[in-house]
């Protein structure tokens, strides 16, 4: 690659006019990020030399609090490309000193779970009108759990609440009419397998029973009969994993509907761990499948349907993924795809940019679109997310008219008419848990650069029958 150092004026000249002559080769991208930039200073950066080829530059680097303010200078120069960022990323220091010493590594098995929760949100957003047989691999691309699988395989941890509370935020401006409130009860009951899978990616210790469920589930096939007995069964105490394996599918499926029928008249929400032992039985009724997602879809309590797809497609070597004439697998190749900052954007617009022209309306940018109705929008460097994109004339069409429309607009705030499953403040509950796995994962045993850590044997839970 090659660099330049170049002030307001300067950056301005080399979009515009011809490319200055103070541009070095940059042999190591490390030593760049840890130094410091002016208050008007940039750090421009090409992948070859510019003054031989005449290139776009493909990174800008800008002061912390300069980011939008150079965004809105950008966007409001005529000259120049619409949208900026989608031929050149914009990042602030702090951002590029993350991607600068950021090395993915992890225990990639367990974002197979976040594939099966792909496909377990979009049958639950559907509202019932998509069986897993429909579901097609663009639709598991615009869901929240497949976007917090790409940024824990291919973003720095700091990334982590960002890309979450991005998602939501682009959802507001490119899909109003979206059912949003639908959306965030999702999102609120996904929190505690973002934890679980964040930690088991990571090599961290298990610190809830899930987290023990999902680690012997992938070191062993299936969980012990000591972490098995410490999920809680709604209806009583449960049968040892051993004579649950040996009823016959009808008495394992009986079992599974008193469980969730006791759950649905109890007037506590249910805990964690009952949610994850009915999620975990279903998939065990018909294992390396998702049969019974359609069934759990439309149960009131979110978690549970959520629970049961990342537990089948983590089970049977993931064989889950390979039905369905293989859409899990197709998901998880988009999952695990490698971006570097380095390479062109691929994406439509990033968030921020998106963010600073969203004041004057975002129209214009259905000409400037890769595919009809659908935006691509880069949440933070090299996390492009896919986002349902529409004109507001096209919107007002489809959407005006009658009591039904006004229905099917309604933006509702509950998980269900049940008040108990209210879960208060669920967007800051969580950021607040992501923000706390991201200073986790930083400090607590874990190195960008090696990965998991190099104990990797200690915190493997110890097989105990």
């Amino acid at each position: 690659m090659w660099k330049a150092r170049l002030n307001r004026r300067e950056l301005l000249e080399s979009l515009l006019v011809d490319v200055v002559a103070k541009v070095e080769r940059c042999d190591n991208i490390e030593l760049d990020a840890n130094s410091s930039l002016d208050d008007d200073q940039f750090l421009v950066f090409w992948r070859s030399n510019p003054v031989a080829s005449n290139e776009f530059p493909v990174l800008l680097v800008v002061p912390d609090a300069k980011v939008v303010e150079t965004l809105a200078l950008l966007a409001s120069t005529p000259q120049l490309p619409s949208p900026f960022s989608s031929f050149c990323r914009v990042v602030s220091e702090i951002d590029f000193r993350a991607l600068a010493t950021h090395k993915s590594s992890g225990r990639s098995e367990v974002l197979d779970g976040l594939v099966g929760m792909s496909l377990a949100e979009v049958a639950i957003l559907s509202n019932g009108n998509l069986r897993v047989s429909d579901i097609g691999p663009a639709a598991c691309r615009r869901s929240l759990s497949f976007t917090f699988g790409r940024s824990l395989f291919a973003c720095a941890t700091h990334f982590l609440p960002i890309s979450v509370e991005g998602w939501y935020r682009v959802q507001q401006v490119v899909n109003p009419f979206a059912n949003i409130g639908l959306m965030r009860d999702v999102g609120a009951a996904s929190t505690m397998m973002f934890g679980v899978a964040a930690e088991v990616f990571s090599g961290l210790p298990p610190t809830t029973v899930m987290s023990s469920v999902c680690y012997e589930i992938l070191e062993f096939g299936e969980p012990s009969e000591d972490v098995w007995a410490n999920l809680k069964s709604p209806v009583g105490e449960s049968p040892s994993l051993k004579t649950l394996n040996a009823y016959a599918r009808e008495e394992r499926g009986s079992y599974l509907q008193a469980a969730l029928a006791s759950m649905e008249i109890a007037r506590a929400r249910p805990t964690d761990e009952e949610v994850a032992f009915c999620a975990l039985l279903a998939s065990r009724i018909a294992p390396g499948s998702f049969e019974h997602m359609n069934l759990l879809a439309s149960f009131p309590d979110k978690r549970v349907a959520l629970w049961y797809g990342f537990f089948a497609a983590l089970q049977r070597r993931s064989q889950a993924l390979r039905s369905y004439g293989g859409i899990g697998l197709r998901v998880r190749r988009d999952l695990l795809k490698a971006v570097k900052f380095s390479e062109i954007p691929s994406s439509d617009i990033s968030l921020n940019e998106l963010l600073v022209i969203s004041r004057q309306g975002i129209d214009m940018m259905s000409k400037r679109l890769g595919h009809s109705n659908e935006i691509v929008v880069e949440l933070c460097p090299t996390l492009e997310a896919s986002f349902r994109f529409a004109l507001k004339q096209e919107k007002a069409a489809e959407y005006s008219g009658g009591e039904d429309s006004q229905r099917r607009i309604s933006f509702p705030n509950d998980v269900s008419d049940d008040p108990s499953s209210v879960v208060v403040d669920k967007l800051d509950t969580a950021r607040q848990l992501l923000a706390e796995i991201s200073i986790v994962l930083k400090g607590v045993g874990y190195s960008e650069e090696k990965g998991v850590r190099a104990s990797k044997g200690r915190n493997t839970p110890k097989r105990s029958r």
